[in-house]
């Protein structure tokens, strides 16, 4: 009778039909035991390992970011991926920027996030990105979803199953900006910030970060909860009234708020007053512009206000389409010093491939008088 039952589950498994709109064009999401269920994320683990394969490719960091189903989810990608040959590194539970900065350091050739970034905590998802941390195309996540639909990629034999081994690089990503930015011990004397971490992934790091470079932050829900029982986890005028008002209060010199997984975010100025993606970009362009011209690259949504004060500084502006793919792409090819994205995205080449929200703030603390 266990035979039975057990044969039964695993035909159940089988044959659960996965939806094709859980693959959107750069991301993967869904309500999870709804239309995200654990085996469809272990077929897409198996899927990314035969694609990967045929790429010539083998090591893959996996990560994931604090709400409650990211974990078992996380695992399940990870079996899915260990089953077709793939070598695992996991980086566990982890902002978005930690688990990129690991795929880089360790100079791995994919790097996959569990998370469904600022929407609801039953939501659930996983980004694809290099092991640089560009993103995958649409054409790239494409290709996944037809190997999942076709149930293409299979579990080896036992002599074929892929090495695994954990990770926490945190210590090392707290370093590498603390270094990179190079501040003297006193260098933020004078200033004040207040982080708004909104209960997700930066609460594991954002902080240290601030203490380690010497600047004096107050903090709005640091403490990780995956039911973000404080303000939805996307960051906007409207859920960030707690950001304004302790900006005011505490005198700071401006606020950020952070997404769920770490890689968008959204400031406000010392008056509490939320800033534009182009605002925050334009004040970081004029900075880097003083250390080299270059090109600057902002999505086809981000105003004319970028051509209008960073062209007459000597800045070449390129648009490019919406989509954070775009930005860390582009920005690569193209060689340019930064990239804005409307929805709070940025990359920095010179200090990270990737759009790792948590630089964004350093660098206008760094500006700001």
């Amino acid at each position: 009778m266990l035979l039975i039952s057990i044969f039964d589950v695993t035909r159940a498994m089988r044959e659960k039909e996965i939806p094709a709109y859980i693959f959107r064009a750069y991301d993967i999401r869904g309500i999870f035991n709804e239309d995200l269920y654990p085996e469809t994320i272990l077929r897409i683990g198996r899927a990314l390992g035969s694609y990967a394969h045929e790429r010539g490719e083998r090591s893959v960091v996996v990560g994931n970011d604090i709400r409650s189903s990211s974990p078992l989810l996380a695992h399940a990608l990870i079996s899915g991926l260990l089953s077709s040959g793939m070598n695992v590194t996991n980086a566990g539970t982890s902002s978005l920027g930690i688990c990129a900065f690991s795929g880089w350091l360790l100079m791995k050739d994919i790097c996959a996030y569990v998370t469904a970034s600022h929407l609801p905590p039953e939501w659930n998802g996983v980004k694809l990105y290099t092991g640089e941390g560009i993103g995958f195309s649409a054409a790239e996540n494409e290709a996944i979803r037809d190997k999942v639909l076709a149930e293409e990629g299979s579990a080896g034999l036992w002599t074929e199953i892929g090495t695994y081994h954990d990770v926490d690089l945190r210590a090392e990503y707290i370093e590498y900006i603390a270094d990179r930015f190079g501040f003297e011990r006193d260098f933020f004397a004078d200033k004040r910030i207040v982080l708004d971490c909104g209960n997700g992934s930066m609460g594991l790091a954002a902080l240290e970060i601030m203490s380690r470079i010497n600047l004096k932050t107050d903090a709005l829900f640091p403490n990780p909860d995956p039911s973000f029982p404080n303000r939805p986890s996307e960051p906007t005028e409207a859920s960030l009234g707690a950001l304004k008002a302790e900006v005011q209060r505490t005198k700071a010199d401006f606020g950020a708020g952070f997404d769920g997984d770490g890689d968008r975010v959204a400031l406000v100025d010392d008056k509490g007053r939320l800033l534009s993606a182009e605002q925050c970009g334009v004040i970081i362009a004029k900075d880097l512009l003083e250390e080299r011209k270059g090109t600057v690259l902002a999505n086809v949504e981000c105003s004319m206000l970028v051509e209008r004060e960073l062209e007459k500084l000597g800045a070449r502006i390129e648009r490019i389409p919406v989509g954070h793919t775009f930005l860390t792409k582009e920005a690569r090819e193209r060689n340019a010093i930064l990239g804005i994205e409307s929805s709070g995205h940025y990359v920095i080449p010179s200090i990270f491939p990737f759009d790792d929200a948590m630089i964004i703030p350093v660098k206008i603390a760094e500006i700001v008088d």
